[in-house]
Formats: structure tokens, C-alpha cells, sequence
């Protein structure tokens, strides 16, 4: 694999839920890719729950996030990896109450000042503040 770490693109050797900040992160920017089975410098190292993953991240994500991410399994060389590709979202999107967004290769949540600066114009949008 070529790629490397960005700010649409983020690997992990393995899932845990608190990836799901990543999601956030995402959504709240340009949408982007989490790959999963991938080490940090982009070496396919494998998974072997990715079946498994591939049913519970979506529920996971729908039900904490509010959003469908799309999920597909690859293989290289024998191991199986996840590649979840999230969407550029029309509102802000929350992981436990923190609002994240991607800069570099780093997500980062919203400090309290900088926050109203995120919100605001985004549910301007949406119509709910005027």
C-alpha cells in the first residue's frame, strides 16, 4: 500500500470503539478514510475479525454517531483489512459529546472556544439557529 496518514486518511492495527472519534473527525471535515488492519506506516498487518466488524461498526456507528459509514473488506497477501470510508456531513456530528475535526494526521476535539466558532455556522445551515 502507498498511502500515509493525513487528514482523510488514518490507519490502525486493530478496532476499538473510540475509533469512532475518528468518525467525528471525518464527518466534521472533509470525510475521509479509516483503514483498519494497517499500521502507521501503511503496511498491511491483518485482521481476523473482519467479518465480525463489518456487521458491528455500522450498527455501532449509526447508533452513536447517526451515521452509515461505508465499509469494505480487502486483502493483501492473505490478511484481510478494513477500509471505512465517511462522508463529509451536512451537520455536526458528536462522539460522547466532543465534537472532533481532522488536521493533518491528527483528530483533535473542539475546546470550548473554538467550539461555538464549529457550531454556529453549521446549524445555520441546517436551519435550526436563525
Amino acid at each position: 500500500m502507498l498511502l500515509r496518514e493525513d487528514h482523510i486518511t488514518e490507519f490502525k492495527a486493530n478496532w476499538r470503539d473510540e475509533l469512532l472519534r475518528y468518525f467525528s473527525g471525518f464527518a466534521n471535515t472533509e470525510g475521509g478514510k479509516l483503514f483498519i488492519g494497517v499500521d502507521d506506516d501503511g503496511r498491511v498487518i491483518g485482521i481476523s475479525n473482519a467479518d465480525k466488524l463489518l456487521h458491528e461498526i455500522p450498527q455501532k456507528s449509526r447508533n452513536q454517531l447517526g451515521i452509515i459509514p461505508q465499509i469494505t473488506v480487502k486483502k493483501e497477501e492473505d490478511r484481510e483489512y478494513l477500509i471505512i470510508e465517511i462522508q463529509k456531513s451536512y451537520a455536526p456530528i458528536s462522539y460522547n459529546g466532543k465534537y472532533y475535526a481532522r488536521s493533518g494526521s491528527s483528530c483533535l476535539n473542539f475546546r470550548e472556544e473554538n467550539l461555538q466558532n464549529f457550531l454556529y455556522p453549521a446549524l445555520e445551515k441546517t436551519g435550526k439557529i436563525t
